[in-house]
């Protein structure tokens, strides 16, 4: 997963969801509990699988983590390109990064992570499922846009994604 045959040390691709919907004129966000620390919350994310691009992944993930599902229109659209908001390096190296130190040369990190939108149709059965993989495990968290920022601060890389993105949901709250 963060190496290659030819030896070269290379991060793990992590995709990132933005699971959004728009309630009136406010953007919401969908947040799952955090299985790795208590009381928290995350945006849904996981490793790009073979045979998976980053969106595929992203998609995956929110349905595993947050039992939701796109948007017919979202599904529908080709250029799925267009709903990546940005990357970010996680600021842990890899375990077999030439330097530890963040920002040196040698620096690979752990892992790259891309973040996507991804509109869900708040409500909707098709959307917005009852059971999903770790319903169990996790609870989901429909909140606005600015306190969904403040409940995932803690989380560095994955806030600063969804800050990356704040302009492109800027858009829908019109």
């Amino acid at each position: 997963m963060g190496g290659k045959k030819d030896g070269e040390v290379r991060p793990r691709k992590v995709a990132v969801a933005i699971p959004f919907c728009k309630i009136g004129n406010e953007v919401h966000i969908c947040l799952v509990s955090s299985r790795k620390h208590d009381g928290q919350y995350v945006l849904p994310k996981g490793g790009v699988e073979k045979g998976e691009d980053g969106w595929q992944s992203a998609v995956r993930e929110m349905w595993e983590e947050a039992g939701l599902k796109p948007s017919k229109e979202w599904v529908q659209v080709e250029a799925k390109d267009s709903f990546m908001t940005g990357s970010i390096d996680d600021h842990k190296p890899h375990k077999r990064s030439p330097s530890t130190e963040h920002g040196s040369a040698s620096f690979v990190p752990r892992a790259r992570y891309t973040a996507f939108l991804v509109n869900v149709q708040k409500g909707d059965p098709q959307c917005e499922l009852d059971q999903w993989p770790e319903q169990h495990e996790r609870k989901r968290l429909w909140t606005l846009c600015e306190d969904a920022c403040k409940e995932i601060q803690w989380r560095k890389d994955i806030y600063h994604l969804l800050l990356q993105a704040d302009g492109k949901l800027k858009a829908y709250q019109s």
